[in-house]
């Protein structure tokens, strides 16, 4: 379940701190172990992602190239 999947199905009745709680910890597991699916569950299927130094798109995909390319760069 994304963080999506809360805000436009369940807005009415999340507790938000159990969502803040899952996303951290999402995040944090991703930090520990990068890879490019780390920080999928946080990602909805059709992202827009407009980042810093990386290129633009609209999917997954674009995301797992661009952490993939980052990832190398880390363990140089």
């Amino acid at each position: 379940m994304t963080t999506e999947d809360d805000v436009c199905r369940y807005t009415g009745t999340t507790d938000w701190q159990e969502v803040h709680e899952r996303v951290l910890a999402a995040f944090a597991k991703g930090w520990d172990t990068p890879e490019p699916r780390a920080w999928d569950s946080l990602m909805a299927e059709n992202i827009e992602l407009n980042q810093p130094l990386t290129q633009p798109g609209t999917t997954r995909r674009t995301w797992h190239d661009e952490a993939q390319r980052i990832v190398t760069l880390l363990h140089r």
